[in-house]
């Protein structure tokens, strides 16, 4: 994505001599105008000087590459030569690789300011830039004016290294007149001698907001009577939509407690039944003969009444199994009568024309019933439970509303 006019003007500030000079191969006001989305992490500086030269006679750079890549890799001494000039290195002249062709060049050849050498991330020559290979990427430089180091890119500063930072930041706090955006000098100042070096008190600075007493009178006891009208009309509306909702969860939370309970009552009624067809079969099977095992039994009971039974909003209904402490024995003539019928009619399909009383496993009728039942109270306790966030998400900002317009004197 290419650089904003913002950005892009920025970095092209920071590339700037100490002297103020412009870099010479940065044409400033054409890359202002052309780029206009955000900037990357690596500059892409598509406008060198060379390009300059290449946009001037295609047909001057094509003769300029063809004279480069013909002549000889080595002078009449045999020392191997680089560069547009064709000389060897001597070792003390500034020279860079090129990303493209992989050959090295001088600096200045290539119209370079030696400054910006540790700013070099990719580096194309004209070349390549005109075989539209690649394009030259800089590196960040760090935000001091007069240091050429890059940005450290690890912790995605905008400094050379933390000395730097701190340089550039008391220079900016301490030494200027002017306001920085919407915040005066006077402002900065203050908060420096505030936190006075406590870095722990300089990081929870504006972590909360600062509330009223009033806010948070109204937090502790509910009492509204110190706002204004609209405010406790507003107010009002929200704390009757959260009781309606608390009350909803907490009935779905009985809910889920009592088709935990219902669950343990048909393992207690499959249990007993188990037993009864075990003692059975044990008095016909011969004595001499080997004991059979017994068939375990696991009936699916599905209850038709369940879904009405879920529906009502009076929570007595389910609160004495519930509170059961013995499940058998409170609902013995019931859970006795259910294994009578069954012994009676193994092939029926419902007690009493409610109770599937099929084998869990052949009743696709019923199949999974107790995890769709449970995941559909999951779901609507859910959705209550995101209601009542919202909620409170909306009662936060009328009362920090309130308070901002009490702090900027709107509301006096």
């Amino acid at each position: 994505m290419a650089p904003s006019t913002k950005d892009l003007k920025e970095e092209t500030d920071l590339l700037q001599h100490s002297k103020g000079s412009s870099p010479d191969y940065l044409l400033e006001q054409d890359l202002v105008k052309k780029r206009k989305s955000k900037s990357p992490s690596i500059n892409y500086v598509k406008k060198a000087k060379h390009q300059e030269d290449n946009e001037d006679g295609s047909e001057d750079i094509a003769k300029q590459y063809k004279k480069f890549s013909g002549a000889s890799k080595f002078n009449l001494n045999s020392e191997e030569v680089f560069c547009v000039c064709r000389r060897p290195d001597y070792g003390g002249e500034l020279m860079v690789l090129c990303d493209g062709c992989e050959e090295w060049f001088h600096f200045k050849c290539m119209k370079l300011n030696k400054q910006y050498s540790k700013l070099v991330a990719r580096f194309y020559c004209k070349f390549c830039e005109w075989k539209s290979i690649g394009y030259t990427q800089w590196k960040r430089k760090c935000r001091l004016d007069w240091c050429w180091e890059p940005a450290r890119a690890d912790s995605k500063s905008k400094y050379c290294c933390e000395e730097h930072g701190i340089i550039f930041l008391k220079t900016k706090l301490l030494d200027c007149d002017k306001t920085i955006g919407d915040i005066k000098s006077e402002e900065i100042k203050s908060t420096l001698v505030f936190i006075d070096g406590d870095l722990e008190k300089l990081d929870k600075l504006g972590s909360s907001f600062p509330e009223l007493p009033e806010v948070i009178e109204f937090k502790s006891n509910k009492e509204s009577g110190q706002f204004p009208e609209y405010i406790k009309k507003d107010l009002s509306e929200k704390n009757e939509r959260v009781e309606k909702i608390n009350q909803k969860l907490s009935l779905c939370q009985i809910k889920s407690r009592y088709l935990l309970r219902l669950k343990e009552r048909i393992k207690i009624i499959n249990d007993k039944l188990s037993q009864v067809q075990g003692e059975d079969a044990s008095e016909t099977t011969n004595k001499k003969s080997k004991k059979s095992k017994a068939k375990k039994i696991d009936l699916c009971y599905y209850d038709k009444q369940l879904s009405q039974t879920l529906e009502l909003n009076d929570s007595s209904k389910y609160l004495p199994l519930i509170d059961s402490q013995d499940i058998y024995q409170d609902f013995k003539q019931e859970i006795d009568d259910i294994i009578a019928y069954y012994e009676q009619n193994k092939d029926g399909d419902s007690f009493n024309g409610q109770l599937c009383i099929k084998d869990r496993r052949k009743c696709s009728k019923h199949n999974g019933w107790w995890n769709l039942v449970n995941d559909e109270l999951f779901k609507h306790t859910t959705e209550l439970s995101t209601k009542l966030e919202s909620l409170e998400n909306e009662k936060s900002l009328i009362l920090k509303e309130y308070s901002i317009q009490v702090y900027e004197g709107k509301n006096k």
